[in-house]
């Protein structure tokens, strides 16, 4: 029983590093598109151009429903995976497990 809520632990450490990365990644973008928006353009090479490029595409894909497909599909395979465990490591009821006392 240790080590299946030590896993469930570490997944949930997992996933809300995942999201944390994922929020400061979707933050980042938009402060600094918002922050460079009225720049001063050095041409057609200019790198800020092509961060707030970048950017925009990331707030793009973010909000256009990739970010909820991947999550769907995760918590699908979540989903199904907990259902084959427990049909694999299903517990058997035994008199220890019980604790029920023999007496002869």
């Amino acid at each position: 029983m240790g080590s299946e809520s030590r896993i469930k632990r570490n997944f949930k450490v997992i996933a809300s590093l995942i999201a944390g990365v994922l929020l400061g990644v979707i933050m980042f973008s938009f402060f600094y598109v918002t922050i460079e928006a009225d720049h001063d353009c050095a041409g057609e090479d200019c790198q800020i151009c092509i961060c707030i490029e970048k950017c925009s595409q990331i707030l793009k894909y973010t909000g256009s429903g990739v970010v909820s497909n991947i999550a769907a599909v995760s918590l699908a395979a979540y989903l199904i995976e907990r259902v084959f465990a427990n049909e694999l490591f299903v517990r058997q009821q035994t008199p220890v497990s019980a604790k029920v006392q023999l007496n002869n």
